[in-house]
């Protein structure tokens, strides 16, 4: 009866930890703008796009995700009113382990700052296997290069 009741725990245990662990993505990050930016003879603005978040301010202290900075690079076209593009963005934790994220630029708000979405495209270490999707809005770019970026959605860690 005690063996029974062992591998019952153990399968119990094994399943809650297979089924993941899902985080609230809701926070925010400053981030500062290093991009380069080319206009077009037709008014559009193309934009190699680098910046670097200071840190992930998520709405729990014991995120995951909480504190780390990150590095993002990509591109952007804009044409008021609107904006398409993408960047990679890579977070790294203090043990080095990296949380790799896809953004994609669906348009503008309509203080000129940028919004769209976001999917987690996994990681190392503690991120290997994160899954996620979300939404972002940033503020639009004070001319130091600052802005901030607003985050919703959810994580998945195995």
């Amino acid at each position: 009866m005690r063996t029974l009741f062992t591998t019952a725990l153990l399968l119990a245990l094994v399943s809650s930890a297979s089924a993941g662990s899902k985080f609230d993505m809701t926070g925010e990050t400053n981030a500062k703008s290093s991009s380069v930016s080319h206009q077009t003879s037709d008014g559009r603005i193309i934009i190699a796009l680098s910046a670097r978040h200071m840190a992930l301010n998520m709405s729990k202290a014991d995120h995951p995700l909480a504190g780390m900075p990150g590095e993002c690079t990509g591109h952007m076209i804009q044409g008021p009113p609107a904006a398409t593009g993408g960047a990679i963005c890579v977070y790294t934790n203090d043990a080095g382990d990296k949380a790799f994220v896809r953004v994609k630029v669906e348009g503008l708000t309509p203080e000129k700052g940028t919004k769209g979405t976001w999917v987690g495209l996994g990681g190392t270490g503690r991120f290997a296997g994160m899954s996620g999707s979300g939404g972002y809005v940033n503020t639009a770019i004070a001319e130091d290069g600052t802005y901030k970026t607003n985050i919703t959605g959810t994580m998945q860690l195995p």
